[in-house]
């Protein structure tokens, strides 16, 4: 995790920076007309540093995300761009497709909570948000089935899902969204169904994920990628973006936050882990100041199937729990690190004030047929 120096420098970096450059993957300025930047709107006189969000993947440890972003909400943070991978691309979307960060994290919450309720109780009461009940090795086993067949990971209840709450054409002008898929070999016959073992196989082998910029794909198209980078094998089936065939992407880059450093100019990275382990190195991407906010205590569950029960396991109790250590893992992360961020971004209002007043006198003195106005 970057530490809170490097952080205020880079936040203080983009305050001293001019209105009309972005910062390329090496860390030089560089024109706001590179492919796949953010819309000049979001660049324009920034009052703050660009800030963006990276949602790893991890199936039902998704609701961790929703604490992550209520928090983050509540303090006003805007981010500019986002990458997800699988249930990461998931939310992302949701994110993205939103027109304030106040109104992201409601939309986030209501898809949760529709999921928690389709999987056949109501959330639970206030105060009973605890951590749910460890269960045995035979109990995850035995609950695995049932698990699987839950309404939100069956395809077609998915899509819906997604028809439901991603608006297509507000997803394309919406925040820039990076989500990472794996490109999938075309189903063999002799296989029958089970070509998604090769492609685990190859993963594994070094296969590399793909980064779809999801707002500048086809309207039509925008819905298939995010189901795309959420195709978990043997749960889900691939999908199709263009001529290609892709699948889960947390296969080969579970924390895409490439995506950002290469085509999003940003000054910080908010990272959100969902595992407390998980094997990822900031170092990886030293162009970037990056804050990585990860579970302080465990969300998989014991056990040689705790893995999978973690994947599938939608239970309204466990989701309200993920949900609640997410916001509070977020506060104890990002709350030493306010006091950086304000500083900068107060500068950066009065740099924005200035500027405006600068434009204003511009305009006035471009008018035809006005002469420039001299007078003190």
């Amino acid at each position: 995790m970057t530490g809170l120096t490097d952080l205020a420098a880079a936040a203080r970096r983009a305050a001293a920076s001019g209105p009309d450059t972005d910062r390329s993957a090496d860390g030089r300025p560089e024109k706001a007309t590179t492919p796949g930047r953010a819309p000049a709107r979001d660049r324009a006189a920034g009052r703050a540093p660009r800030i963006g969000l990276v949602l790893s993947g991890g199936g039902a440890k998704g609701a961790y995300h929703v604490g992550v972003v209520e928090y983050l909400a509540s303090v006003g943070t805007r981010v500019h761009a986002i990458a997800g991978a699988s249930i990461g691309a998931l939310n992302g979307a949701i994110l993205a497709a939103a027109g304030s960060p106040a109104e992201g994290a409601a939309a986030l919450a209501a898809v949760w909570e529709e999921v928690a309720w389709q999987a056949g109780s109501a959330r639970p009461a206030d105060g009973a948000d605890g951590p749910p009940p460890e269960e045995t090795t035979w109990e995850q086993l035995a609950r695995l089935l049932p698990r699987l067949a839950a309404p939100a990971l069956h395809p077609a209840a998915l899509e819906q899902l997604v028809a439901d709450h991603i608006d297509p054409d507000r997803l394309g002008s919406g925040i820039p969204l990076w989500v990472s898929a794996f490109p999938a070999l075309e189903e063999i016959d002799s296989l029958r169904g089970w070509s998604w073992t090769l492609d685990v196989v190859r993963s594994g082998l070094g296969a590399r994920a793909e980064w779809l910029h999801v707002n500048d794909l086809p309207r039509q198209e925008r819905h298939r990628a995010v189901l795309a980078s959420a195709a978990l094998p043997v749960v889900l089936p691939p999908r199709r973006v263009g001529p290609r065939l892709y699948r889960d992407g947390g296969m080969a880059d579970n924390t895409p936050a490439g995506a950002l450093a290469r085509y999003a100019g940003c000054d910080i990275v908010i990272v959100v882990h969902l595992s407390d382990g998980a094997l990822w190195d900031a170092h990886d991407h030293p162009t970037l100041r990056v804050i990585e906010i990860r579970p302080r205590h465990r969300i998989r569950p014991p056990g040689p199937a705790g893995g999978a029960t973690a994947l599938v396991d939608l239970s309204p109790k466990r989701l309200a729990h993920l949900r609640s250590q997410g916001f509070e893992d977020a506060r104890w992360t990002m709350e030493p690190l306010r006091a950086a961020l304000s500083e900068v971004e107060g500068a950066r209002t009065a740099q924005s004030r200035m500027l405006d007043a600068v434009a204003g006198l511009d305009d006035e003195a471009q008018e035809p047929g006005r002469p420039p106005d001299l007078r003190g």
